[in-house]
């Protein structure tokens, strides 16, 4: 296979190192073993960076990444024989698809031949596991001190599920549910689980304590007061509010203690003899303000403060979400945030501090993996007179909409980008003022509005990119419509489809 993501400078820090052990050329990364060390694994069934280490040293002894010397090509792509074993294991089990990139060009040729070959007429998802795999990198390489806890409940897919436990993530779950949907990958709960509801239902606690998820968030008095009934044992992290007033979905108005009141919550935990390890905070869903994340880490410090004078052994920092997940398919619209936290974290938590650090980034991992595919199966037009002069207007009805995937317009605030996609080409290439409408007899069920769209027909499709964060995970089969069970195509893109040097990672004992 080739990698179009290994760029030149990778393929020449490999050609040139003198000892290969201290660079990891996997998939187009390069991940030095100061971050491979930030990685636990000790509990993996495989440790998916010892094998990467493994083949880049046995090919470094002929002085070439693959099968013979000449087998690196002038663009700079590496040829690599075979995935890693876990990567390949999870392709097999869950039958996944190859294909050359991320583009949209080529997911549409993908779309066009499914649609083709197995006679489509609902909605369906085209899902690829490739940018997951490569954000993931870009997450170890840019904050190699904070572990990702991924969120469950941003895109349940068992395939994305298991592709993340392989690799090594946590998660955060919600509910009884996620936590059953995770247990059931083989994940140790005891160990890479955070159960991250402030303010849990009573069964969903006993549940956890049924499992051994020892790890929980709380930022109430009567959170506290139910756990103390319930689950005593269990280790719990104060969450804190934190926000981004930019942030897509707000999360503070609803969780997260206040500065004011913090010392009173320790003081409760105190008295209670419950131990509390911890601080959390998440700065909203959908973030957008690196210093959001500063000021966050730097109230995490004085709450941790707090608790270390009432004699708590703090040990775990949760940094929350809020992630973004737009810009590139490879997530390196991380860069400026991974920026800001990596210097606040060296300033207010240091690595000489006696501190786990995790996070819990949903959407930055889904978001760009999921197409939506649509088929048009009616159309109006409509003719209208502005400022005296007539315009036609088109309506199109589509088979998903704001009950199914496309909720994430309402509890979301998403900004969709329907794409049309021709199985004839369309020899009418005027644009006309368009409405998507969804298949309910809802007459709110309306997708966009006033979208300048090429006149479709009966039978052509449309594509909705980025649509694998909140969407299938809160739709519903309202009006009879099978949403909830729509197909779901999963694949794994080659490479990226784009040129971008990733350069060298950061520092994590130095500051920026």
């Amino acid at each position: 296979f080739f990698f179009g993501a290994a760029m030149p400078s990778i393929q020449s820090k490999l050609s040139n190192a003198q000892d290969c052990s201290h660079k990891i050329a996997w998939a187009g990364m390069a991940i030095s073993d100061e971050e491979l060390s930030c990685i636990s694994g000790d509990e993996f069934k495989y440790n998916i960076m010892n094998q990467a280490k493994s083949k880049c040293e046995s090919s470094c002894e002929s002085e070439a990444y693959g099968r013979d010397s000449d087998t690196s090509s002038d663009s700079g792509s590496v040829e690599v024989e075979e995935l890693p074993f876990v990567i390949n294991e999870i392709i097999t089990k869950y039958g996944l698809e190859y294909v050359k990139n991320s583009l949209l060009s080529e997911i549409s040729d993908y779309v066009k031949a499914k649609i083709t070959t197995e006679h489509l007429e609902e909605a369906f998802y085209v899902v690829d596991l490739g940018p997951v795999f490569r954000r993931w990198g870009t997450w170890m390489r840019l904050m190699p001190r904070v572990k990702p806890h991924y969120a469950v409940k941003c895109n349940p897919s068992p395939v994305i599920l298991a592709l993340l436990a392989a690799l090594g993530t946590g998660f955060d779950c919600a509910s009884s549910r996620e936590l059953d949907l995770v247990a059931s990958l083989g994940v140790d709960v005891s160990k890479r689980v955070i159960f991250a509801n402030p303010c849990k239902l009573p069964g969903h606690i006993r549940y956890a304590r049924q499992l051994g998820c020892n790890l929980s968030t709380f930022d109430t008095e009567s959170e506290l007061h139910k756990i103390k009934e319930l689950f005593p044992e269990s280790n719990l992290v104060l969450r804190i509010r934190a926000d981004d007033p930019n942030a897509r979905c707000q999360l503070g108005n609803k969780f997260g203690a206040e500065s004011e009141d913090v010392a009173g919550l320790l003081q409760l935990a105190k008295n209670l003899s419950l131990t509390v390890v911890g601080i959390s905070f998440h700065v909203g869903s959908g973030a957008t303000d690196p210093l959001a994340f500063k000021e966050a880490i730097k109230s995490a410090r004085v709450a941790w403060d707090e608790g270390l004078k009432l004699g708590f052994e703090f040990n775990l920092l949760d940094i929350g979400g809020g992630f973004c997940g737009e810009q590139d398919m490879d997530g390196l619209a991380l860069a400026p945030v991974a920026d800001a936290v990596n210097a606040a974290l060296n300033e207010h938590f240091p690595p000489t501090m006696d501190c786990h650090i995790i996070a819990e980034p949903g959407r930055y991992f889904a978001e760009a993996c999921a197409t939506l595919v649509t088929n048009v199966y009616g159309r109006r037009q409509r003719k209208t007179v502005v400022d005296g002069e007539s315009k036609v207007e088109m309506d199109y009805w589509i088979s998903d909409g704001l009950y199914g995937s496309m909720n994430c317009l309402v509890y979301d605030h998403a900004v969709l980008s329907p794409k049309p996609l021709y199985m004839v080409p369309n020899a009418n290439q005027n644009t006309y003022s368009s409405t998507l409408f969804g298949p309910t007899c809802d007459g709110l069920d309306c997708v966009v509005r006033d979208v300048d769209l090429p006149l479709m027909h009966n039978g052509d499709w449309v594509l909705f990119p980025c649509m694998g964060a909140y969407t299938m995970a809160a739709g519903s089969d309202f009006n009879g419509f099978n949403i909830t069970q729509m197909k779901r195509y999963y694949v794994w893109s080659l490479d990226s489809g784009v040129d971008v040097d990733l350069g060298p990672g950061p520092d994590p004992g130095a500051g920026k």
